[in-house]
C-alpha cells in the first residue's frame, strides 16, 4: 500500500517547471516533563480525566522526519501541489522507545486550486498511516503494550469554495468549507463501556463527520 502511495505521488506532481523542497530535522529532548495520556482515546484534548489515563515520565524523547513538497502552475488560474513526508516521535525509557499517540509516520497530501477574478476554488485530498493505539482485551480485561498497534489509515477529501462582491468601499466575501466530503469513517479511538451483565464491552469511534462551515467577511479598502 505505501508503495502505490508514493507512485501516485511523484505522477500527479513529476511534471516540467515544478518547484521542489526538501526539509529534514532531528530533535532530541534529554529532560522530559512527565504528562498523561488516555490509553483507549489517544485523540482525548482531556486525558488527566479519563479512566484509562497513564502517567508518562520517559527519559528522553525524540522526532525525527523528512518531507518533500512540490507545487506546479499550469496556468495563471490553475495550480496543483503535493507533499510526503515521514516521521516518528517516540519517548525512550528503560523499558524501550514506544512511539506517541498522535505519530503517523507516512503522509501524504495533494491539492490542487483554480483562481479567478472573483472565484476561488481548491480540493485537498490527504492521507496517512492510522495513529498508534493500545490493543485491548476483554476476557479477561487487560491491556496489551501502549501504542503497539496502529489504527486503519486516515484519508480525507476538502472541498473550498470562495466568491467575491467588490464594494464601494471594500470587498465581501463568502466562503463554503467542506470538511471531510466523503464522509469516511476514520477510526480514531475505542471506547470501553459496561454491559448490564456486568462485563465489559468496546465501541470504536470515528474522527469527524463531513463538516460544512459557511462565513463571510468584510474587508475595508482604502479611500485613495
Amino acid at each position: 500500500m505505501e508503495l502505490v502511495v508514493l507512485l501516485v505521488f511523484f505522477l500527479a506532481i513529476a511534471v516540467a517547471a515544478t518547484r521542489w523542497g526538501v526539509e529534514a530535522y532531528a530533535k532530541r529532548w534529554t529532560t522530559i516533563s512527565p504528562y498523561l495520556d488516555s490509553q483507549l482515546d489517544p485523540l482525548s484534548l482531556t486525558p488527566d480525566l479519563q479512566p484509562d489515563r497513564i502517567r508518562i515520565a520517559p527519559d528522553e524523547s525524540e522526532a525525527t522526519g523528512l518531507e518533500l513538497s512540490g507545487h506546479h502552475e499550469f496556468s495563471e488560474r490553475l495550480s496543483a501541489w503535493g507533499t510526503m513526508s515521514w516521521a516518528r516521535v517516540a519517548d525512550d525509557s528503560i523499558e524501550g522507545d514506544v512511539v506517541r499517540s498522535w505519530d503517523q509516520s507516512l503522509a501524504l497530501t495533494l491539492g490542487a486550486s483554480w483562481q479567478a477574478s472573483r472565484w476561488n476554488a481548491s480540493v485537498f485530498g490527504g492521507w496517512h498511516r492510522g495513529w498508534p493505539r493500545t490493543p485491548i482485551t476483554l476476557s479477561p480485561l487487560s491491556l496489551g503494550e501502549r501504542n503497539s498497534a496502529r489504527w486503519g489509515d486516515f484519508y480525507t477529501l476538502d472541498l473550498r469554495g470562495s466568491y467575491v462582491w467588490p464594494q464601494k468601499y471594500g470587498d465581501f466575501s463568502l466562503v463554503l468549507e467542506v470538511t471531510n466530503a466523503t464522509d469516511r469513517s476514520n477510526e480514531c479511538c475505542a471506547v470501553l463501556q459496561t454491559a448490564p451483565d456486568g462485563s465489559f464491552r468496546t465501541e470504536t469511534d470515528d474522527w469527524l463527520p463531513t463538516i460544512v462551515n459557511l462565513g463571510f467577511s468584510y474587508r475595508w479598502r482604502s479611500r485613495d
